[in-house]
């Protein structure tokens, strides 16, 4: 009888451990969407320009406006463990302005 106990208490501990090694390895998933506030756009294409400047950075697999206006929304899904969140920001503020190429209008929203 404490064979078959010692036996349960092992299998339930193997269970447990596996579980909880699953479980790191779900949440290290480099792959995250964020959505970004960025003032100063004032038309459609300052929306184009912005989405395909930052999809241009190493690591950034999409760029999508989701809401324009004064205050315009992207939703960027990025690999994190190739680019951070700063270097996005700073990929949208380095945009150059739809209207003045030597302008830098857009900034972020936090």
């Amino acid at each position: 009888m404490k064979s078959i106990i010692s036996i349960l208490i092992f299998s339930m501990l193997a269970v447990v451990s596996t579980t909880s090694a699953l479980a790191k390895v779900i949440s290290s998933d480099p792959i995250k969407t964020i959505s970004i506030r960025v003032k100063g756009v004032t038309c459609s294409s300052d929306l184009k320009t912005i989405a395909a400047n930052v999809e241009k950075v190493n690591g950034v697999n999409r760029c999508q406006a989701v809401k324009e206006g004064p205050t315009s929304t992207f939703e960027v899904i990025f690999d994190s463990s190739v680019v951070t969140k700063k270097q996005i920001h700073s990929a949208i503020e380095a945009t150059a302005g739809c209207k003045n190429p030597n302008d830098r209008p857009y900034k972020i929203k936090l």
